[in-house]
């Protein structure tokens, strides 16, 4: 279990990003393979989402007696990040290898048993769900920033206002905003020779990783909010 004192020391909420968006540059400068579908990234999207799924089924009892929407709310993140982490394995297929039965193989664009690359389904069930999620790490990014500037204190997690990304979140959802530039930058010195090749690691797949870090994150700071409403 994550405890508040954990969550708001700076080696854990700005720590583990950094980490995330350290680590696949480095090892991509010893070879490492990172971008592929089992390369260390989607791997490690993966592992990230499952800590966020077992927080937010940790949160559930207490968000439970706390409220019930909020119990609600805490299911649907639950479910999302499951979402996610399967969409990101292939349901298994990248776990177990089985191969892709031919009528699915028809309809899916990379000829995965997966659904956002299901042909006429790709911005229900991928481009959409990626604008959110980012649209999302923008708000964590904004908000504790203007709570700060209004030295506004952060509302009860039983109000709406009170579900919004805390000061905690800001690290992992500025990296996921903005790693895309970043990596159009880093890219664009790779081509002239400025930087080494293991700089283009691929901003799509690394993006997916800081967003699933957000969710890791808010999903701990949700755990601890829901924590100390339940003992008021």
């Amino acid at each position: 279990m994550i405890s508040a004192p954990t969550l708001n020391a700076p080696w854990f909420y700005i720590g583990v990003p950094v980490i995330v968006f350290v680590a696949p540059y480095v090892l991509a400068a010893f070879g490492y393979p990172v971008e592929s579908e089992t390369g260390f990234i989607e791997r490690l999207t993966v592992a990230v989402l499952v800590l966020a799924v077992i927080t937010l089924f940790m949160t559930l009892p207490r968000a439970l007696r706390v409220q019930k929407r909020l119990f609600a709310w805490v299911v649907l993140l639950a479910l999302g990040s499951i979402y996610f982490a399967g969409e990101e394995l292939s349901w298994g297929q990248w776990v177990f290898g089985w191969q892709t039965s031919s009528d699915w193989a028809s309809i899916n664009d990379q000829q995965e048993t997966n659904l956002h690359n299901l042909e006429g389904w790709g911005f229900l069930l991928d481009q959409l769900p990626r604008l959110l999620l980012t649209l999302a790490a923008v708000v964590a990014v904004i908000v504790p920033a203007y709570r700060r500037a209004t030295s506004t204190a952060s509302p009860p997690v039983t109000t709406l206002s009170g579900l919004l990304p805390t000061g905690v979140c800001v690290p992992a959802a500025l990296l996921a905003v903005l790693i895309r530039p970043i990596d159009t930058i880093a890219e664009m010195a790779v081509n002239m020779g400025i930087l080494p090749t293991f700089f283009a690691v691929g901003g799509g797949e690394l993006k997916e990783c800081m967003l699933a870090v957000f969710i890791f994150i808010y999903a701990a700071a949700l755990r601890n909010a829901v924590e100390q409403e339940a003992h008021q």
